[in-house]
This record gives C-alpha cells, sequence and structure tokens, in this order.
C-alpha cells in the first residue's frame, strides 16, 4: 500500500471517528468519574509531588502520567477538552494501525472496513467513551501486533524488541493484558515448531523491549524513595481488590457480559462462527494468519476474566483479538449469507447508535454534577485558595472544578479505598489494617484544612454496616475529626462542611 492511500485511510478514519464521536465531543464535558482519580494524580505531580506517595490508586503508572503530561502541557485547566480531542487522537491511530494490519494483506477496502468497524465497535455503547485505561491501552497494545505481524508473522529482532516495548506501555496502564505477551511464545511456535532454543531467543528479545518502559519507571520511583509506595497501590491494594469474586464467578461474568454488551453481539456471533470453522476444519495448521487469530483471541479470553465485573467498558480488553476474529469471520460470508449480513448489521449497528447517541444527550454524564453545584459554588466563595481540601467518600469533580488542592494524603477515595464494606467482607477483612492505618497516619500527620462530607455524618455508601476492624479503624478517624474539625456549613441538607477548630472562623 503506498503513502497516498496511507494518507486517504488516515483521513477517512479521523472523519469517521469525529462523527461517531460527536456526542462524545459535546453533550457532557467528561464521561466517567474514574477519570477525576488521573485528573487529580495529574494536579499532585504538577504540585510536585510523587505518584503514589502523594496520590494512591491501584492502576499501573503509565495511565497517570499521561494525564501528568497533557495537563502539563495543554494546560491543567483545560483537561475536559483536552481528554476529548486526545481521545479522538488515540482511537484514530489505533483505528489506523488495524487499517495497516490488515490492509497490508488484504488490501485498502477490507483494511478500511475493519478500522471503521473498531471505530464502531468503540462509540456503540456510551460506557466505552471514556478517556480512562480499557480505552488507552489499545494504542500501544496494536502498536505492538503491528511490529509482530508486519512481516507475516516472520517478526526479525527489532520487532519483537518493539513488540515487547509496546506491550510493555500497555501492560504499564492496564496490568491484565500483559497476556498478549503470550503471542511471542505462539508464533515462534508456529514459525519454528516447539524448540526451545528459539522459544527463549525470541522470548528473551521481547522481554528484553518489555524491561524498556519497566526500567524506567524503575528508576523514577527508586530515585523519589517511593517504591514501597508502589508496593502498597500496585501490589497489596490492587490485589485486595482485585480479588473480590472467586475464579468461578470471573467465568461467569465474562459470558454475562456480552449481553450486558448487547452492542457487540453481532460482532461476537461473526467471530464465534470463525472460530468454529477454524478449529472444526484445523486451518490453523496450514494458515497463519488463522493461528494467529486464535492465539490473539485466547490471549483476549485471559485479559478479560481476570477482570472480575461485567461492565461493557472491561470488553474492551479483547478488542486485540476480536478484531482480526471478525475480520476472518467476514471473509466466511458467501452470496446470500453476506447479502443479509450486511443488511441485518447495517440496520442493527444504525439503531445501536441511534440509541446509545439519544440516551447520551437526553441523559449527559455530567448532569449528576448538577447535586453538587450549591456546595461547589459555598466552596469558592468561603474556602481561601491557598487552604486545602478533602472528600468524604468520594473525590468527584470538586477538587478539579473549585481549583482547591487536596491535603498531602494520597486517598483520593475514602469509599473506595477505606469504606467499601462489600470489598472488606468478601476478601474476609484481608488488609484492611494497612490501608486504615496508612491513612490516619497521612490524615494526622497533615490533616487538611477543609472536609467535605458527602454522606453527612460520614455515612456508609451501599449502606453496609461497618463490622470489627473496619469499624474500629472508623470510629478511631470519626472521634478524631470531630475533636479537631467544627462544621461550618451543610448545603442543602446533603452535603457538609468542617474546618479545622485552629483555622479562625471568616465571620
Amino acid at each position: 500500500m503506498n503513502t497516498v492511500k496511507k494518507f486517504q485511510g488516515f483521513l477517512i478514519l479521523l472523519a469517521a471517528g469525529l462523527l461517531l464521536k460527536a456526542t462524545y465531543l459535546f453533550a457532557s464535558d467528561i464521561w466517567r468519574v474514574d477519570l477525576f482519580y488521573y485528573i487529580q494524580a495529574a494536579r499532585a505531580m504538577l504540585d510536585g509531588g510523587v505518584l503514589y506517595t502523594h496520590f494512591g490508586c491501584s492502576h499501573p503508572p503509565l495511565g497517570y502520567f499521561e494525564f501528568f503530561w497533557l495537563a502539563k502541557f495543554f494546560g491543567y485547566d483545560n483537561m475536559y477538552w483536552t481528554l476529548k480531542i486526545s481521545a479522538i487522537i488515540i482511537q484514530t491511530i489505533t483505528a489506523f494501525l488495524v487499517f495497516l494490519i490488515i490492509g497490508n494483506r488484504e488490501g485498502f477496502v477490507r483494511g478500511m472496513l475493519l478500522s471503521i468497524i473498531l471505530l464502531i465497535m468503540l462509540s456503540i455503547n456510551s460506557h466505552l467513551w471514556p478517556h480512562n485505561i480499557p480505552f488507552t491501552f489499545l494504542l500501544p497494545a496494536f502498536a505492538g501486533i503491528y511490529y509482530i505481524a508486519k512481516n507475516d508473522f516472520q517478526p526479525d529482532f527489532m520487532q519483537l524488541f518493539l513488540f515487547g516495548f509496546f506491550m510493555s506501555c500497555a501492560t504499564l496502564i492496564s496490568t491484565n493484558v500483559v497476556f498478549y505477551t503470550l503471542l511471542v511464545p505462539f508464533i515462534t511456535v508456529k514459525n519454528h515448531g516447539f524448540r526451545i532454543s528459539k522459544i527463549l531467543s525470541e522470548g528473551m528479545t521481547a522481554f528484553g523491549g518489555f524491561l524498556v518502559p519497566v526500567a524506567g519507571f524503575f528508576l523514577y520511583f527508586y530515585s523519589h524513595h517511593a517504591l514501597g509506595d508502589w508496593h502498597f497501590w500496585n501490589i497489596i491494594w490492587a490485589s485486595t481488590y482485585a480479588g473480590v469474586k472467586p475464579w468461578y464467578m470471573k467465568i461467569g461474568f465474562f459470558f454475562f457480559g456480552f449481553f450486558v454488551l448487547w452492542q457487540w453481539l453481532p460482532f461476537v456471533g461473526v467471530t464465534v462462527y470463525g472460530v468454529v470453522r477454524a478449529v472444526r476444519e484445523k486451518l490453523y495448521r496450514e494458515n497463519t494468519y488463522i493461528y494467529f487469530i486464535l492465539a490473539a483471541l485466547f490471549c483476549a479470553m485471559l485479559a478479560k476474566i481476570i477482570m472480575n465485573k461485567s461492565h461493557p467498558r472491561y470488553y474492551l480488553y479483547m478488542l486485540p483479538g476480536l478484531i482480526f476474529g471478525i475480520d476472518y469471520g467476514i471473509s466466511l460470508l458467501e452470496g446470500k449469507v453476506r447479502r443479509y449480513a450486511v443488511i441485518f448489521g447495517g440496520v442493527f449497528v444504525v439503531i445501536a447508535l441511534g440509541l446509545a447517541n439519544y440516551n447520551a444527550w437526553s441523559h449527559p454524564y455530567d448532569e449528576s454534577f448538577n447535586e453538587r453545584k450549591n456546595l461547589k459554588k459555598w466552596i469558592v466563595e468561603n474556602v481561601p485558595p491557598d487552604k486545602t481540601l478533602w472528600v468524604w467518600d468520594e473525590g468527584y469533580e470538586i477538587h478539579f472544578e473549585t481549583k482547591r488542592k487536596m491535603s498531602k494524603t494520597s486517598f483520593f477515595s475514602a469509599g473506595e479505598f477505606l469504606d467499601k464494606v462489600k470489598l472488606w467482607r468478601y476478601n474476609n477483612f484481608k488488609n484492611v489494617d494497612l490501608m486504615w492505618e496508612r491513612f490516619l497516619r497521612e490524615f494526622k500527620v497533615s490533616p487538611p484544612d477543609y472536609i467535605v462530607d458527602l454522606r453527612p455524618d460520614f455515612g456508609q455508601s451501599n449502606g453496609n454496616p461497618r463490622r470489627g476492624l473496619h469499624k474500629k479503624y472508623f470510629d478511631d478517624f470519626y472521634t478524631y475529626v470531630t475533636t479537631h474539625y467544627r462544621v461550618i456549613a451543610d448545603i442543602d441538607r446533603r452535603q457538609k462542611v468542617y474546618v479545622r477548630k485552629d483555622i479562625p472562623s471568616r465571620n
């Protein structure tokens, strides 16, 4: 494929992506509350803080650094639009990589068809829109696949190294996608048979590329004396949070989630049809591309099953496998079957896109922010800009929209990290002491000037009673607050604001 064709393809994908995401761009300022975790992490680092020391969360570091770089180069105050535009860039480049991988094998039209299908799959459900980790990992993941597929799945040394590098970047955005690195031994066995020397040499080459980003972050945390903090949040807390459901429930949720994400069912159906044909007819024995598709789908299933929720956004982890399965499934459709499939698929996609966009315009995500409108207005008018603020239960958009900074505590979300009764109960209260002791130590060393209580009297968000060790630590926190703080505002009888007793009244 020549350069002109590639440029034309890129422009078509950019235009198609903008058209499909018009609602995403204009109907709401932001599309998921989790994004405020990353925005607040960017704020902490812009202020000289260290990731995981001054802002904690279970997610790997690269996603946070992406937000930091976006805020640094395009302005922290512009994050709403920066995230939207960067998401369009990410999806366009990702789709372009799909266009190159498939187009180089099967021509311009086929490459364009599958890359537009990818854009449709990213747009057909509003839960798939946000610029968060299940979305952003797609770019480095497909970049890695591009290099391993470039020479008809006969990668040389540099291509294996680059595959490892980009898959490392994807893993440093979302840990579970590390399973896609299994593509290397799969491809090696296909090309050279089960030769241990080849498996080791090609695996080590890819692993060398994988280590480059990992080493960079190791040096960052080591130089900032934050290796222990990284371990605490990324290993201890992440393993606690991931251990909520047993393995059989994860498998059950894996299949159930496809019905939750019903908009993908035709694409999944085409993939299943292709897989059944390939396995039944043993086509993978002779056809390297079919073999790769089966291997990629296997990696995709592993990457998703380890996520213990059936929420639609987690199925983005399967896209690097699904898109190639769809390609093969479509190639098998012939005659009347193909014609009917095109008609049915086209009508289905139009209806699903219409519903997604109608619902998003009717109920934009940020309409829920209105319940905190008076609270934010009060904070702007009454909390001095140089004072710190901490929010009980969930930080939401409060820090970003009021431009009031957090205290030095790394706990942005008490509801998620400290007070999630169901989480502690499922885990038999494992690590509840580690989380609460770290929080209380940080909180008492650097107490915020103001506390916003979104659940008056520090209520429990899911209505479950606190028990045992969890209740003991909460009572310690509650006693500290009532001893050292006083209530100065009750907003709409829904939110209370506390101020430290040693801060003079402004009235």
